[in-house]
């Protein structure tokens, strides 16, 4: 059996009006629990059989700090101290529900100290930078992204650097609560192309460009040589027709 009706209104049931009104200042808790909402059921001499189902919904805001929806317990005044009752939570629809047997100040009480549980690690990965972005074949590219923590408890990240959707390289780091570590990796690569790069989430690229060689570089021994020997057979030259006219003279 259940009865539903609202604050501050009555039914009359056989002659009698069922009334449920908010306390203002309902009687303290002890020292472990807090007051969360209660409500005066009358009139006082009220029984049932079977008990009636007792619905009463909370703010998950309106909890005090330290008081968790899982510390969450329906209690009664018996007129010197609140008496807990069997109750159970529904964390979705903010109600709590309980059989009760007769009329009374009933409240919602939670247990002081049932902090939730910090949220696990969780990582995000941002930031990526690839500098420079253009180099020649075998030159060095250094790629820097941020791992940042989340959550409410240490845990450990494995950082993976992929380059065209392979595995270049990996760095696991290990942080706190709300911790950042800036990653650097360090790659180059042998043939010309156009590179993507990824770590987690997050993509760049860079872009290698064939070493060029100096073709003046190449061919200026050969030049050297080859003026060399050409001033060699000038002078070889002059010397002949030098000693050809002296022997003409003579």
């Amino acid at each position: 059996m259940q009865l539903s009706f609202k604050a501050n209104n009555s039914i009359n049931i056989q002659g009698q009006s069922l009334t449920v009104t908010k306390e203002i200042s309902p009687p303290s808790p002890t020292a472990d629990t807090r007051l969360i909402v209660a409500y005066k059921f009358s009139p006082d001499n009220a029984t049932f059989e079977p008990p009636l189902t007792l619905t009463l919904k909370y703010d998950l805001a309106a909890l005090p700090a330290g008081v968790a929806e899982s510390g969450l317990f329906i209690a009664y005044w018996d007129g010197s101290k609140w008496s807990a009752v069997s109750s159970n939570v529904d964390t979705q629809a903010k109600i709590m529900t309980a059989q009760i047997s007769h009329f009374s100040v009933f409240a919602i009480l939670g247990r002081a100290g049932n902090k939730a549980a910090p949220a696990p690690a969780s990582f995000t990965v941002s930031n990526l930078e690839v500098s420079p972005t253009s180099v020649k074949t075998g030159q060095q590219v250094t790629i820097t992204v941020t791992i940042a923590n989340t959550g409410g408890t240490e845990g450990s990240y494995n950082a993976i650097l992929k380059i065209n959707g392979v595995n270049e390289a990996q760095k696991q780091v290990t942080l706190g609560p709300k911790g950042k570590q800036e990653v650097t990796f360090t790659t180059s690569q042998e043939t010309a192309r156009n590179y993507d790069v990824n770590v987690g989430d997050t993509s760049g690229s860079f872009e290698v460009n064939m070493m060029e060689t100096t073709s003046s570089g190449n061919k200026l021994p050969w030049l050297l040589i080859g003026g060399g020997a050409l001033g060699i057979l000038l002078v070889i030259f002059l010397v002949i027709v030098l000693l050809r006219r002296r022997a003409y003279y003579y």
